[in-house]
C-alpha cells in the first residue's frame, strides 16, 4: 500500500504504472530517432562537404562561366577584429605592400632628382603650355625607406580597425583618443608620408592625353591592379552583377588622376567618382572617372576590334567587364547607363543577359532598324504606371 496513491484502486495502479512505461518507451523511441536523424544529418554533410571539392560541383550550370575560384575563411572568428585581420591578409598580402613601397620609392626618385621633366622630353613631345621655367623642386624626405613605407601601410590598416573621427585623434594628447599609432610615428611624421601618394603634382608624369604614354591612373596603376588582384583571388564574382557609379567624399584638390565632382544636392557634395561592377557590396571591377580629356586614353584601351567606335561609356563598360572575366553572367544597369545597342552588344560579346532601367527621352529603336530583324529576333519593352511612368529593357 505504500506505493498506491492515496484513494486509488489496484486497477487505477495498474494503469499508471502501464502508462508511464508507455511514456518511456516512446521517449525512448523518438531519442533514438532524434540520434538517427543527426546521424544521416552528419553523413549528409559530409557527403556535401566532399562533394564541394570535387569537379562536378564547380561546373557552372546553364553556361555561367564564372571568372576565378573561391577561398572561403570556414573558421567563425572570435573577434570582429579577427574577421578583419584575415580579410586584411588575403585581401592585401605581403606582396602587395612591396609592390606599393617599390612603386613609392620610384616615384620619390623621380622627385629627388629636380630635373624639369619637359626638358627632358624632345621638343615635339613638350606640353604646349611649357615655357622654360626652372626644375621642380627636390623633395627626398630622410624617413622615407622600405621599412618606414611598411610601417606606414602597417599603421594605416591600425588605423581602419580602429577607428577615430579624424587620423589626427590617433595622435591626440587625450588619452582616451590616443591610440597605439602614436607609439610608432608622430602625427608630423605620418603626414609627411603619406604626401607620398599624392596622385595630383601634375609634373612628376605626362599629362597630356595627345601622348602616347598617357595614362590617368599613372601614379596608382600598380597599386590598383594589385588590389584587384587580391580581389580576384579570395572571392568568386557571383553570377548577378550591378553596374553604377560611386561617389568617394574628397576634401583634397583635383588634378591628375581623379576629377572631383561637385553636386550640392548629394549629402557628400565633393566626390570623386568611380565606376564599377559590383554584388554585395564588394566590387569586382572597378575605374576612376577623370574627365572628358581621357576620351582618347578609354578608345585607345579599348584594343579589340568589336569594341572600337562604341563611345566612351560602352567603351568602359566592355573593358571592365573583361576585367571580370568570365561569361555569362546577369547585369543590371541604372537609366543613365541603359542601351539597346549596349545590351545586344553584351549578349553578343560576353554570352551575358541584362536588364535596365529606360529613360522615357531616350527612344526605342525605330522603324527602320526594327525592319532589319530577322525571323525569330525578339523585342521586349515593358511599361507600367505607378506614381509616375516606369519603363524597362530587358535583353
Amino acid at each position: 500500500m505504500k506505493d498506491r496513491v492515496r484513494g486509488e484502486s489496484a486497477e487505477d495502479k495498474r494503469s499508471r504504472i502501464d502508462g508511464t512505461k508507455r511514456k518511456e518507451d516512446v521517449a525512448a523511441c523518438v531519442g533514438s530517432q532524434f540520434r538517427e536523424n543527426k546521424r544521416t544529418q552528419a553523413r549528409a554533410a559530409s557527403e556535401f562537404k566532399h562533394s564541394r571539392n570535387s569537379s562536378l560541383f564547380h561546373e557552372p550550370p546553364d553556361e555561367f562561366t564564372p571568372g576565378l575560384a573561391v577561398e572561403f575563411n570556414r573558421r567563425k572568428p572570435k573577434k570582429v577584429e579577427d574577421g578583419m585581420f584575415y580579410t586584411f591578409n588575403k585581401l592585401l598580402p605581403p606582396s602587395y605592400w612591396r609592390k606599393v613601397s617599390g612603386f613609392s620609392l620610384a616615384y620619390a626618385e623621380h622627385k629627388s632628382a629636380g630635373e624639369d621633366t619637359n626638358a627632358a622630353l624632345p621638343e615635339k613631345d613638350r606640353h604646349p603650355s611649357y615655357k622654360g621655367a626652372g626644375k621642380q623642386r627636390p623633395w627626398n624626405p630622410k624617413w622615407v625607406s622600405p621599412d618606414g613605407l611598411l610601417l606606414f601601410h602597417a599603421l594605416r590598416l591600425l588605423m581602419v580597425i580602429n577607428k577615430r573621427a579624424a587620423h589626427e585623434e590617433h595622435f591626440s594628447n587625450d588619452p582616451l583618443l590616443r591610440s597605439c599609432v602614436a607609439e610608432f610615428c608622430t602625427l608630423i611624421l605620418f603626414e609627411q608620408t603619406a604626401r607620398f601618394f599624392c596622385p595630383y603634382d601634375v609634373h612628376a608624369l605626362i599629362t597630356d592625353p595627345e601622348w602616347e604614354g598617357f595614362d590617368p591612373h599613372a601614379k596608382y596603376r600598380s597599386i590598383m591592379e594589385a588590389l584587384k588582384d587580391g580581389i580576384h583571388a579570395i572571392l568568386c564574382p557571383p553570377r548577378t552583377l550591378s553596374y553604377d557609379e560611386g561617389g568617394k567624399p574628397w576634401s583634397g584638390k583635383g588634378g591628375h588622376g581623379i576629377t572631383v565632382h561637385y553636386n550640392p544636392s548629394k549629402p557628400n557634395q565633393r566626390m570623386s567618382m568611380c565606376f564599377m561592377f559590383a554584388a554585395f557590396g564588394i566590387p569586382f571591377a572597378w575605374e576612376f572617372y577623370t574627365g572628358k580629356n581621357s576620351n582618347i586614353y578609354n578608345e585607345k584601351e579599348s584594343n579589340t576590334p568589336e569594341e572600337k567606335g562604341f563611345g566612351t561609356t560602352i567603351a568602359r563598360i566592355l573593358r571592365l567587364l573583361r576585367a571580370v572575366k568570365g561569361t555569362g553572367y546577369h547585369l543590371y544597369f541604372d537609366n543613365l547607363f541603359t542601351s539597346l545597342f549596349l545590351f545586344y552588344l553584351l549578349d553578343k560579346l560576353y554570352g551575358c543577359r541584362a536588364v535596365g532601367t529606360h529613360r522615357a527621352n531616350n527612344n526605342l529603336p525605330t522603324l527602320s532598324w526594327e525592319g532589319d530583324y530577322t525571323r525569330g529576333d525578339t523585342k521586349w519593352a515593358t511599361s507600367w504606371y505607378d506614381n509616375v511612368p516606369f519603363t524597362y529593357l530587358e535583353y
